[in-house]
């Protein structure tokens, strides 16, 4: 992956088009701001880099074994390769996406409701009704907006064949999230 380019669309832009100084003390968040709006990704290119995941993943459930059958239960190495190719669409380090494998659904879904500012004289303070799924427990993958920390996807890895109700359990959690409000 080459980091001094990213792709929007088809137009790949340079890091060189950048103006090389911003006005006023929030230059480097001007800046950030600027490269994100012109990488900025969509889903579909996260959909791309955990297909990415997936065949990197039998790839080297082949290597490590010699074979790819039932047998084989890669859960973490599915999960760890679906970080690691979503994490190519990162201009540098933990930007414009942060990834936490193993992400507490407590911590996600209290993240996924609005921030209340409260400015104090020393320092500002962020205020959030702390929420949590019916099925308490961990995310296989969070993405995360850098800057803000603002959800964006999580991700439930399952095993080859899956029952039905595994895959009705996390459908439920992750629809749950779609509905939080900070009461």
């Amino acid at each position: 992956v080459n980091r001094n380019t990213a792709k929007k669309g088809s137009t790949a832009v340079s890091r060189k088009t950048l103006p090389a100084t911003l006005p006023n003390d929030s230059a480097e968040k001007k800046k950030k701001k600027l490269i994100r709006t012109l990488i900025m990704t969509s889903y579909k290119d996260i959909e791309k880099k955990i297909y990415k995941g997936l065949q990197d993943t039998c790839v080297d459930a082949i290597n490590f074994n010699g074979t790819f059958d039932a047998e084989v239960k890669p859960e973490y190495l599915i999960t760890m390769n679906i970080a690691k190719a979503i994490g190519e669409l990162n201009f540098y380090p933990g930007s414009p996406f942060l990834i936490r494998p193993e992400e507490q659904t407590k911590v996600f879904a209290t993240r996924c409701v609005p921030n209340i500012l409260w400015e104090d004289i020393f320092a500002p303070t962020i205020f959030r009704t702390a929420q949590n799924t019916d099925r308490n427990g961990r995310f296989d993958i969070a993405v995360y907006e850098d800057d803000t920390e603002k959800p964006l996807t999580a991700i439930e890895v399952k095993l080859i064949n899956p029952t039905e109700n595994d895959i009705k359990d996390d459908i439920k959690r992750l629809s749950e999230l779609l509905h939080l409000t900070d009461q």
